[in-house]
């Protein structure tokens, strides 16, 4: 049954589909223009680069992926996409997004550490790291993507926002003078429903040389592992763009908005003795313990009021972003590109733990008394939340955490290129002159509570009471709730970046060579609340962990820190015949560690902040025939000043992160 917001979400969607239904109900024969797939080699890329080529003569390794191979992942997460990319492994076991993306050569913890996630040439967030969000929590891809467009190496990685491990590029359709459209039906079990829809046309007359796209989707999913919790939301892009009338360039405003709640699933225990999964109560193997009944958690917080967890709508992502793009090209072959992006989001990662952060595996009756040092099971009263219907005494517990994390965040980049076409002799060159700013601000409040439940599929919560040897009751889990507030962290980091580049891309009858240098300076700022444990409640009976809280001291940790690095890359190309060249890169790049990992000493001190500096080099084949397309290479990297970020139990039912 669709709940108010689930109607909400779905007209909203509906309306906007609806409102271009012209431009989508169209003929077969227009329906029937889109391309078939290409060999890869063959198809221009415009990613890292100042001037279109086709992959086949860049000096980068270049993979490419159309429209058609994309719409077989439009129900999936960016790691489906992504792993189909050689290069790139990803992994998406959470869910549809916050996927987990490794480069080759490439140390990393996860998510988009080293790479950006761009549509159109313009990062979906600027600057990694300010919390642990992905990403992909912001931007999801739909039909209205014409290709993906994955690049590494070379002076590739010195453009724009930057990179040291390549760029993963979505390239949005634009409207043409042919009016093309797309709706899509999804129907799968667990409950899924998707729809998905592109449209793009002409805008006004014949003469006005004006174009819209528009895209969506909606989907609702009470799968794939069926805890009671929904996946629920839409999303729309589209653009509107004006090509000038001398054929010069073209200006583009792109726009998204985005409302979505996805569930994340985090890992469950296993049977110890079989790897495989543990049995429930009832006999069944547990696939997953996150249940509906959490989404009633609350308890009473200092100031009278009522905490009560988001956990039931998981990772919500509510906003949008703008983004202005402008392109022309002037006489004597001088050129402008620019580009500008504000983006805003309410966004919440709430996510179920991995336990209580003590014992962390389901537990017996007993044995859940004895490990908390509570009387024995004859001086305890184990009762179902709700119906207060006795828990059986050879019932498994499994005690776990809630973790509710608010996040809003900003951002916004700016980019200007100047280019110039010039021809020396034999050699056609690419000159880009090129600035890069960006302001990206994010908080994270997070709040942990535990809870106490079955060890079941859509376990049911569990409240106990204990009888100490004076005959008194102390509550220990009321309502399900184990310990109130168990945790809380409240930081606010924020980032600015300056960058400068230049490259020179030449080109000759048989080769290619690339040259380019990257500056860049980056500004970070941290706010950090302290937290202290204040008495809630005062209920006669509760035990401490339920009458006391931790809550925010009011006192920051503030500071900042900044450093500048530099950029250097190289690479060549040179054709053997028509269909074989050898090609080779060597960059000497910069990561930025995120802000998030910054500690502080005892006098409130933020520790050195510097940049990993990583040196790759790459060399390789590549043959580009009528039937297929392949590539040969070997590749070698180094990594210095590595800083990585965990998230550890800390033994007491909280997180810390542990930066190392």
């Amino acid at each position: 049954m669709m709940t108010d917001k689930t109607k909400t979400r779905f007209h909203t969607f509906t309306s906007y589909l609806l409102s271009g239904a012209a431009a989508i109900a169209l003929p077969t024969q227009a329906l029937a223009q889109q391309a078939s797939s290409e060999v890869a080699f063959e198809e221009i890329i415009v990613t890292g680069t100042s001037r279109p080529r086709t992959g086949f003569n860049t000096p980068l390794s270049v993979t490419r992926i159309n429209e058609d191979r994309l719409k077989n992942f439009t129900s999936s997460s960016q790691a489906d996409i992504l792993r189909s990319i050689p290069s790139i492994k990803a992994e998406g076991g959470g869910g549809e997004v916050a996927a987990n993306v490794f480069i080759k050569g490439l140390p990393s913890g996860g998510q988009f550490q080293f790479t950006p996630l761009q549509y159109d040439g313009v990062p979906v967030f600027s600057t990694f790291g300010l919390n642990s969000s992905a990403f992909d929590v912001y931007y999801r891809s739909d039909l209205g993507v014409e290709r993906l467009e994955f690049v590494r190496g070379g002076v590739s990685n010195l453009f724009g926002a930057g990179s040291v491990a390549g760029l993963i590029n979505y390239i949005s359709k634009t409207g043409t003078d042919v009016p093309e459209g797309t709706v899509q039906l999804e129907w799968a079990d667990e409950g899924r429903l998707r729809t998905d829809f592109a449209g793009s046309g002409p805008l006004g007359g014949s003469d006005s040389n004006l174009y819209y796209a528009l895209s969506g989707y909606y989907r609702f999913d009470e799968g794939p592992l069926d805890s009671g919790l929904a996946t629920e939301g839409f999303q729309l892009r589209g653009n509107i763009k004006k090509e000038f009338d001398d054929g010069s360039g073209s200006f583009t405003l792109y726009g998204q908005w985005i409302d979505d709640e996805v569930q994340f699933f985090l890992p469950l225990p296993l049977d110890g003795a079989t790897r495989k999964r543990a049995l429930g109560n009832d006999g069944k193997p547990v696939k997953t313990v996150q249940t509906a009944a959490a989404r009633n958690l609350s308890f009473l917080t200092p100031e009278g009021g009522v905490f009560e967890t988001s956990i039931g709508d998981g990772v919500i992502t509510n906003g949008g972003s703008v983004i202005a793009v402008f392109d022309k090209d002037f006489d004597d072959d001088w050129g402008i590109v620019a580009r500008a992006k504000y983006a805003r989001y309410s966004h919440r990662f709430d996510l179920f733990l991995d336990g209580d952060g003590i014992i962390n595996t389901p537990e017996t009756l007993a044995g859940f008394l004895g490990a908390r040092g509570l009387p024995d099971l004859s001086n305890a009263s184990f009762t179902f939340t709700g119906s207060g219907q006795a828990v059986p005494d050879n019932f498994l517990l499994f005690a776990n955490r809630v973790l509710d994390r608010d996040r809003p965040a900003k951002d916004f980049t700016a980019e200007l290129n100047l280019t110039k076409e010039l021809t020396t002799g034999p050699l056609d060159h690419s000159f880009t002159l090129g600035g890069f700013f960006a302001r990206a601000i994010a908080d994270d409040e997070n709040v942990i509570t535990t809870y106490l439940g079955e060890f079941n599929n859509k376990p049911r919560l569990v409240d106990l009471i204990v009888t100490d040897a004076m005959g008194n009751d102390t509550i220990i889990s009321r309502n399900g709730v184990l310990n109130a507030g168990a945790s809380f962290t409240n930081n606010r980091h924020e980032a600015t970046r300056f960058a400068g580049f230049v490259a020179d891309q030449i080109e000759g009858e048989r080769f290619a060579f690339d040259v380019g240098f990257r500056i860049e300076k980056l500004i970070g700022d941290i706010s950090r609340e302290g937290s202290v444990t204040v008495l809630a409640d005062t209920t006669p009976g509760l035990s401490a962990d339920l009458a006391n809280v931790r809550i925010g001291s009011g006192a920051f940790t503030q500071g900042r820190v900044s450093t500048s690095e530099w950029a250097v890359a190289v690479g060549g190309l040179y054709n053997l015949t028509d269909e074989i060249n050898v090609y080779g890169n060597f960059s000497r790049g910069f990561f930025f560690p995120e802000i998030r990992s910054v500690t502080f000493n005892a006098f409130g001190e933020p520790a050195t902040y510097k940049a990993e500096i990583i040196k790759q080099a790459e060399i390789g084949v590549k043959y580009n025939g009528t039937l297929f397309a392949a590539t040969l290479d070997g590749f070698w990297a180094t990594l210095d000043n590595r800083r990585s970020t965990d998230f550890v139990n800390d033994g007491m039912g909280g997180l810390i992160e542990q930066v190392r």
